[in-house]
């Protein structure tokens, strides 16, 4: 029996700015935090993030395997577009350390990356949100008008010219895109139009003056629609009636046996309406989350919140807490108040699903944690970067207390604990220590834990020392 075919999206952050350290820009942080498992029509999907990657050959490392694979792929470049001071001026994708001085062996040459994925067999999209400074404008736009930039793959996005200061909030194409991928078509099938998001991202993102918009080939089937209806299921056709051949004579009913006459009782209305018994001893209905598998709960059907108006949290049964759906099957909903502005709303349903999630599994388990990391970005949704900080905090704790520093999930909540951080304001100090904390706890965290420090400095507050 053959295996469902994977589906993969690498999100590759082409970021030179060494101040950055393991903190990524914005615009990779919001695609990173987006959920990217759920952009992919496929029944499975690896997410690959490659933040701040040192070296060109790594990274053709990751794009051949990713080429490799037969399943749908998404590609998602971010950071800034350059060519080398010298010599030849071929486009290059800049990354950790490059200059112009150096990129021309540091930066990933672009023609590598369209080289290797359009050796890719299954359905491809490559989706561009990336920068270009002054010296390279002139050959990416050459290179767009007479399609070098594409290479023959699939390629959507925008190249916007260089700021004079890093953007602190994600691109607005980026932006416009998650936001046209959440909401979905809901008069559509069961994959959106990439042409078509793309379209759509560009008229809400409103790109300015001196920005390229790209779009070259039509792309495969390979973006989700979260808004689709499902198909209906046919009923099975009816089974037909055998006819006899001959049609028996009929048996004598037997005489009825009379008993006694009794004395009839009057006939008292109580009022009262005859319940039937419940159904005990159900089979068990599994609520998967997100790919992990959930303990199973006993029940007659499984519990479904409607993507599009989802219903608070059910009050427990017998003195039972009800099973909680699988939290994707919650989130279009909840992510969808949120979008709309109705913060309380969004906060609140998810709180209630907390509960129940808590009351089933224990405030220690990993769908516990989960539910942590949805309220931490709907307090960043509403605008509360630090309540935003303090959660994410506190679910990369909990995946550091289960899993181990090692874990890629944990280096990923606490870069996305740092952006938050980053953007609260006066309460950056008393959120601070707890940051450095966990920085210090992390691989390759010595640079973001000074970049705390460095901005610890310039608000006036004396940084915490370092852990010895």
């Amino acid at each position: 029996m053959s295996e469902p075919v994977r589906g993969c999206v690498l999100l590759l952050d082409g970021t030179p700015d060494r101040s950055r350290g393991a903190v990524p820009n914005p615009t990779a942080h919001a695609l990173a935090g987006a959920d990217p498992r759920r952009f992919l029509a496929a029944p499975s999907v690896d997410v690959v993030q490659l933040p701040g990657v040192a070296g060109p050959q790594s990274v053709l490392a990751y794009l051949q395997h990713a080429a490799a694979s037969p399943g749908p792929l998404l590609v998602w470049v971010t950071g800034r577009l350059m060519v080398p001071s010298r010599r030849a001026k071929e486009l290059h994708l800049g990354l950790s350390g490059s200059t112009p001085g150096s990129v021309r062996y540091t930066g990933l040459p672009w023609a590598w990356l369209t080289r290797t994925l359009g050796a890719h067999q299954g359905p491809l999209v490559v989706l561009v949100d990336v920068e270009a400074d002054p010296a390279a404008r002139p050959e990416v736009a050459a290179a767009a008008s007479d399609g070098r930039l594409a290479g023959g793959v699939p390629l959507f996005g925008v190249v916007t010219p260089a700021p004079a200061t890093p953007f602190r909030e994600a691109g607005p194409y980026t932006s416009a895109f998650l936001d046209v991928l959440r909401a979905g078509d809901p008069a559509g099938g069961p994959v959106l139009d990439v042409a078509e998001v793309h379209r759509q991202a560009l008229g809400l993102a409103a790109p300015g003056d001196g920005t390229l918009t790209l779009q070259y080939g039509p792309a495969g089937p390979l973006l989700v629609n979260p808004a689709a209806r499902p198909a209906p299921v046919a009923a099975p056709p009816p089974s037909p009636v055998p006819v006899p051949t001959s049609v028996p004579a009929p048996v004598p009913a037997a005489a009825p046996v009379r008993e006694p006459a009794r004395a009839q009782e009057p006939v008292r209305d109580t009022g009262r309406v005859r319940v039937p018994e419940p159904v005990r001893d159900a089979e068990p209905v599994h609520t998967p989350d997100s790919g992990r598998a959930d303990g199973p709960a006993r029940t007659t059907e499984p519990v479904r919140a409607p993507a599009a108006d989802p219903a608070p949290a059910p009050a427990p049964v017998g003195g039972r807490p009800a099973p909680v759906p699988a939290r994707d099957d919650l989130l279009p909903g909840i992510l969808a108040a949120a979008h709309a502005g109705r913060h309380n709303e969004a906060a609140a349903m998810a709180a209630a699903w907390e509960q129940q999630t808590l009351r089933l599994y224990g405030p220690d388990s990993p769908e516990a944690g989960l539910w942590t990391e949805v309220r931490a970005d709907l307090a960043r949704l509403a605008g509360d970067h630090g309540r935003a900080a303090g959660l994410w905090m506190s679910a990369a704790r909990a995946r550091l207390a289960r899993s181990g520093p090692a874990d890629g999930e944990v280096l990923a909540a606490v870069k996305r604990a740092h952006y938050c951080w980053q953007h609260s304001g006066g309460q950056a100090p008393g959120l601070a220590t707890d940051l450095l904390a966990l920085w210090e706890q992390v691989p390759g965290g010595r640079d973001a834990a000074e970049d705390v420090r460095t901005r610890l400095r310039a608000l006036g507050d004396a940084p915490p020392a370092a852990a010895r």
